[in-house]
């Protein structure tokens, strides 16, 4: 039979203990995302029209990035250079576009 410190330190125990942590911290690290999420969109949900300004400025920040990437890659083929001017300004525009407010957040070397 196991003493109690036995009991304790067993790896059923330790196992438990571990993801029960970890679901605490999963839950407290939405709650935190929930409350930074709706004090940037104060609880509402955007219009056609906030949408498609939020794709129009991230698609302006993929341009800006992916001519800067084009640059940056130099010997890159005509083709090469718009697939990835393209692939930058989708990507930025459709992450604006849903993410919002917490997108342009978390851009911290645009600062």
């Amino acid at each position: 039979m196991l003493s109690r410190q036995g009991l304790r330190n067993s790896p059923d125990v330790r196992r438990k203990r571990r993801s029960r942590q970890g679901h605490l911290n999963a839950r407290a690290n939405e709650s935190v995302q929930q409350k930074i999420e709706s004090e940037l969109t104060m609880g509402r949900t955007p219009d056609a029209f906030e949408i498609k300004v939020r794709f129009g400025c991230g698609a302006l920040l993929g341009l800006v990035v992916g001519l800067g990437m084009c640059v940056g890659l130099s010997p890159l083929s005509t083709l090469g250079a718009c697939m990835l001017v393209g692939i930058t300004v989708v990507a930025c525009g459709a992450s604006a576009a849903y993410f919002g407010d917490s997108f342009w957040a978390h851009l911290h070397w645009l600062r």
